[in-house]
């Protein structure tokens, strides 16, 4: 009887699931044209923003991940979400993102933004620095 409950239990438990399913994924999305300002002044606000380039209708702007590396570093990825596994439109989306950063410390902040991949498959960043009075 124990080896029943023990089992039913399991197959229960396989059949549920914590996966939407596989009708999406993650994918990122090269930042082109980051316009970054060169000097700002502490606690004001100040807006981030890069285009991006969506190759059909499967893809939808998601968000970008944002990674604090340390005092001064920050590492920006934009995401794409792409449906899977349906008929997409060819339709290409060309559009921008904007964000606010706000010095709070008087430093130079670097920004690196994630613009794709080499020959080798490693990561490319553009860079930009943003001085603090």
């Amino acid at each position: 009887m124990r080896l029943l409950v023990v089992w039913v239990l399991g197959v229960s438990l396989a059949a549920c699931s914590l996966d939407v399913g596989d009708d999406f994924y993650f994918e990122k999305v090269p930042a082109r044209n980051v316009q970054v300002p060169e000097n700002a002044s502490l606690n004001t606000d100040y807006n981030l923003q890069f285009d991006y380039h969506l190759p059909d209708g499967c893809y939808t702007f998601y968000n970008i991940d944002y990674t604090v590396v340390n005092d001064t570093t920050r590492i920006i990825t934009p995401y794409a979400r792409v449906q899977n596994g349906v008929n997409c439109t060819q339709d290409t989306v060309d559009s921008s993102f904007t964000f606010q950063f706000t010095p709070s410390v008087p430093k130079t902040y670097v920004f690196k933004f994630w613009v794709g991949t080499d020959d080798e498959g490693n990561d490319v960043f553009e860079t930009h620095e943003l001085e603090t009075d």
